[in-house]
């Protein structure tokens, strides 16, 4: 079965730019392509030629020669096969690297609601397993389709010319029933594949979900309902595998079949042309031979329809990713940052996650002066970190807008924006490489400025403690610093940043309180000149700042100073009594 039209157009129209880099390696493929399949295609006239001319007549030295011949073409056929299918491997190589690094490239710029919509292991997925896909389309499939409908119209050709039309339209006669089995097979198996595909993607985002978090479901004994689930999954997979397997089948025992009937009618309609003298018994074996030779490649193209389904299934999905946009995104003419120090203000603010209908803000508003230190409170899931995510713009609000000294942030450099803006989390993330590396994520900054900026809170001295100071390597998860100096090494990295405004989210809820004592210590001085919001559930870590924001349900419940929330006795005195109460125990 030969590819349709559509197949080949959607094939060129969706790998055309990534082949025109490599057109002349391509183009040296498709000469050596060329010699090669003629070089096998004269194998059965030359043994045509040998049993007419040689073996019948009982010229043994000409047979000899022949023979010579014959080994010559057929070892300079394989060599020209060999170093094309060593070309087109290294091509296809390179495009799938090629491929894998934009696609990773595009996946690192989008954003945040993005990632909500998909699972790490299905995105994990795309890049290698689909990208992986399309390799084999490369480094074989091409070659072996082009070779092959080559020697299909080739033998043709020598068949209906060259020997008897008859014959050869006999054999030709049975290529209808193929072609409509074929395009039926094609329309059952391509979106048959496309589902397999995404199966595939689906168990192994699972499988990387369960590995992720394979502590806290030991801890919850949950084994058996994930691996319930994995099995789930992983049935409904293999039964459209299953269905696959079925329509391969069926579809080889309708090539087997017409194979057999056009080898009968040629025995037939052949052996009777041979008793009449009217075809020679070599011109016979031919037509016997290029029967094989032409089913052959016809049973070839057909099994390497799966794997060019598969690729082009693969690059549907891998092109559909990198035809993602961004839903936040930089204006054409970006407003340059304020300089000085910063005023953030939130107007009737209103957000829900794309994947939610229910409001995570309703309606906030509130302004902090510039240089002021102001903590948010509240539940989880009152909508604290949220209102952090939306002032860094990892999120757009639906309703209302955020101003910095008056100008509304989309109006901002996106990049711009996020590196004047300090994040120590909670939970710190920490990337490959040394200390040193994690603090400057390669900032230039001197030795003696890091040493002064850290010694303010401790840093310093600890990190001159290891074994190879700032250039000691993090293990994975920075397991080789305990959970006190992961935050310490978060928050310097922070300081070393020199943002116009600090954002503090539950930063010290790891910290041990000695290590919390000399950050509030170290604290007073470094907020000096810069804007701050705190994000805490101890309340004794917030006291000291200008204002609070009390957060209930998505709305700003009470707002005031430590002591005006205290003396209101509304939500924060209640939290702060319970704190209090609970610290004695």
């Amino acid at each position: 079965m030969t590819p349709s039209p559509r197949l080949a157009s959607t094939f060129f129209d969706t790998f055309g730019p990534w082949l025109k880099p490599h057109r002349r390696a391509f183009l040296g493929a498709v000469i050596l392509l060329l010699y090669g399949s003629v070089a096998k295609m004269l194998g059965p006239i030359i043994l045509q030629q040998a049993i007419d001319r040689f073996i019948l007549p009982g010229d043994f030295q000409g047979l000899l020669m022949l023979l010579g011949g014959y080994v010559a073409l057929m070892m300079s056929g394989f060599t020209a096969q060999y170093w094309q299918l060593i070309m087109l491997e290294q091509a296809g190589l390179q495009i799938i690297a090629r491929l894998k690094q934009r696609s990773f490239a595009h996946v690192m710029h989008l954003d945040l609601p993005f990632f909500d919509r998909h699972t790490t292991g299905q995105l994990v997925t795309r890049i290698e397993n689909d990208a992986n896909a399309m390799k084999v389309l490369f480094s074989s499939v091409i070659s072996n389709v082009a070779s092959n409908l080559i020697m299909m119209l080739g033998m043709f050709g020598v068949m209906a010319w060259q020997y008897d039309l008859r014959l050869a339209i006999y054999v030709v006669g049975i290529c209808p029933l193929i072609l409509v089995a074929g395009l039926l097979f094609q329309r059952l198996m391509a979106p048959l594949l496309l589902r397999i595909r995404q199966r595939v993607s689906e168990v192994n985002g699972l499988l990387t979900e369960v590995i992720q978090g394979i502590a806290t479901i030991q801890m919850f004994a949950q084994q058996d309902r994930f691996m319930g689930e994995i099995t789930r999954q992983s049935q409904q997979k293999n039964a459209l595998e299953g269905r696959m397997t079925l329509g391969f089948n069926s579809f080889f025992n309708v090539l087997f079949f017409t194979q057999d009937l056009a080898l009968a009618l040629v025995l037939w309609f052949g052996g009777q042309l041979v008793m009449g003298q009217q075809l020679s018994v070599g011109s016979l074996v031919l037509f016997m031979v290029f029967i094989r030779s032409f089913f052959g490649p016809i049973m070839f193209l057909s099994s390497q329809f799966n794997e060019f389904q598969k690729a082009l299934a693969g690059a549907q999905r891998i092109f559909e990713l990198l035809a993602e946009h961004p839903t936040i995104r930089t204006p054409e003419h970006p407003q340059p940052l304020p300089t000085g120090l910063w005023e953030i203000r939130f107007e009737q603010v209103s957000f829900r996650y794309p994947t939610s209908e229910s409001w995570v803000l309703e309606d906030i508003s509130f302004c902090c002066p510039a240089g002021a230190h102001w903590a948010l409170v509240g539940a989880t899931g009152s909508g604290k970190t949220t209102i952090i995510s939306l002032l860094l713009r990892f999120y757009d609000p639906q309703q209302g807008r955020i101003c910095i000294n008056g100008i509304d942030i989309r109006e901002f450099e996106l990049r711009a924006l996020r590196q004047a803006m300090g994040l120590v989390l909670q939970d710190v993330v920490f990337f490959p490489g040394s200390i040193r590396d994690n603090l400057t994520l390669d900032k230039p900054l001197s030795s003696d400025h890091m040493a002064q900026r850290l010694a303010q809170i401790g840093l310093h001295q600890r990190i001159l403690n290891l074994p190879s100071g700032y250039d000691t390597p993090l293990a994975e998860d920075a397991h080789n610093l305990s959970e006190g100096e992961q935050q310490l090494l978060s928050f310097g990295r922070a300081l070393l940043q020199d943002p116009r405004v600090l954002i503090l989210d539950e930063a010290t809820s790891h910290i041990d309180p000695e290590t919390e004592g000399r950050i509030q210590e170290a604290m007073h001085t470094v907020l000096k000149g810069r804007t701050a919001l705190i994000i805490a559930h101890r309340l004794s870590t917030i006291e000291a700042c200008d204002h609070i924001l009390v957060l209930h349900h998505g709305r700003v419940l009470e707002s005031g100073s430590h002591r005006e929330l205290l003396a209101n006795q509304g939500h924060y005195a209640h939290l702060h009594a319970l704190q209090v109460s609970h610290a004695s125990i």
